[in-house]
């Protein structure tokens, strides 16, 4: 599949309108209450959720994990995963088994965050970029 197809498809199953899920960095919701806001929000008509990430504390892959069965259809994103938290290799292993479980309802969104962030992670923010952008580069699901 190209590229253009590949956002094409993206595109239309994000839909018009998607919900964010954002997690407070002082606490977490039990995941059952994720999942049922989840199953509320798919009767209601939302076709997307996007899931937030800060380094040192919550996964938004393993959110995801959780919270993918609870939907149907629901397509979710992270928005974003951030590079700092972890291996590149790793993301990208994490990425491409929810993609095999649940095709076309996972779109990985990839960023550098703040500053602090990286050095939470002990990094500098242009220390990963070079491995980082290799390693994207090439992304794909496996069939």
């Amino acid at each position: 599949m190209g590229s253009a197809s590949v956002a094409g498809a993206a595109r239309q199953s994000l839909g018009p309108v998607g919900v964010y899920l954002p997690i407070p960095f002082t606490s977490t919701p039990p995941v059952s209450l994720q999942r049922e806001a989840v199953v509320r929000l798919e009767r209601a008509g939302y076709r997307t959720a996007w899931v937030n990430e800060t380094v040192g504390g919550r996964d938004p892959l393993v959110q995801l994990a959780l919270l993918l069965p609870a939907a149907e259809r629901m397509t979710f994103g992270t928005g974003v995963a951030n590079i700092w938290a972890r291996a590149p290799q790793t993301a990208h292993g994490a990425a491409a088994m929810l993609a095999q479980a649940y095709p076309g309802r996972l779109v990985l969104g990839l960023g550098s965050g703040y500053p602090q962030q990286a050095a939470a992670a002990t990094r500098t923010r242009s220390s990963r970029w070079p491995r980082c952008a290799t390693t994207w580069s090439g992304w794909r699901p496996r069939p």
